[in-house]
């Protein structure tokens, strides 16, 4: 309790609040170390699957120097839809916008579903809303939960009609996209379908001129992560799977903790316009 107190008393209102879905490993976890190094004495609350898969990344963000003010975990199946905003607003519950300089919140937690044509997604209906419910839906419900919980009850067409009431907190939204989300690929439609999806998304809250809120698309580039293991073995488009083995072979896959670094970099300039899309090549 001390330590906590000590911190507080350091970093005062340079404290931010950083939530990051999907951080047990892989980007997710590089970008939350990287998060920890930019914006020193910050509370994190991670959201995954199972608080066990993401006790490593606690471990990492704690052993940092200064080590985050606190790293809370939470608990949560994207793909079970109807309990999810409860649960959303249960984590948000203890966090208010005031305490802090600026909030981030980086949505990472998505699937990469069945790397196959079109034409074989018959007998598939269940398994195709598991898929959108998870990479699409999940990702409405957790942004109209943070907008709501950190930028006012609703949003407003033009900023002269916030009032004293609405939070002054900055607060940036990240979603991570892809070069999918913009250009199409044999044998990936739902993963096109989803990060297409999720991209709108971020440009409609955009436009929707919250008070204080920017939001950001992020294509962190072909990573060397389990994603990218799973594509090479199961990718029915035989010129797209030699293309990524051939990159594998050849290190030319993106590490994670560079793309992290220039995501990190990004942020903390804050110079992106809001709704854009950037790539890691664009920064590299």
């Amino acid at each position: 309790e001390e330590k906590k107190q000590t911190l507080v008393l350091s970093f005062g209102n340079m404290t931010s609040l950083i939530i990051i879905t999907g951080a047990s490993r892989g980007i997710g976890q590089a970008i939350a170390q990287e998060m920890a190094t930019r914006f020193p004495g910050s509370d994190f609350l991670l959201i995954g699957r199972t608080k066990e898969s993401m006790k490593d990344t606690q471990k990492l963000l704690l052993s940092s120097s200064p080590p985050p003010l606190s790293v809370e975990l939470v608990d949560i199946d994207f793909g079970e839809i109807d309990p999810l905003e409860a649960r959303l607003h249960a984590a948000f519950g203890p966090y208010q916008p005031e305490k802090y300089k600026t909030i981030y919140v980086i949505t990472n937690h998505g699937t990469l579903g069945d790397l196959k044509t079109v034409s074989s997604y018959t007998n598939m209906a269940s398994s195709l809303h598991h898929e959108m419910a998870v990479n699409v839906t999940s990702v409405l419900v957790v942004s109209a939960v943070v907008l709501s919980k950190f930028a006012g009850a609703s949003g407003v067409l033009s900023s002269s009609t916030s009032t004293s009431s609405t939070p002054t907190t900055p607060l940036r939204i990240v979603n991570l996209s892809s070069l999918a989300a913009i250009q199409p690929f044999a044998a990936w439609g739902v993963y096109c379908v989803g990060k297409a999806g999720r991209d709108m998304l971020h440009q409609v809250i955009a436009k929707e001129n919250y008070p204080h809120v920017k939001t950001l698309n992020y294509a962190p580039g072909p990573c060397d992560t389990g994603m990218q293991a799973q594509i090479r073995d199961t990718l029915v488009d035989e010129k797209s799977r030699e293309y990524f083995t051939d990159m594998h072979k050849k290190g030319g896959l993106v590490q994670c903790s560079a793309t992290a670094a220039v995501l990190g970099s990004i942020l903390a300039k804050d110079e992106f316009e809001t709704g854009s899309h950037i790539d890691y090549f664009d920064k590299h």
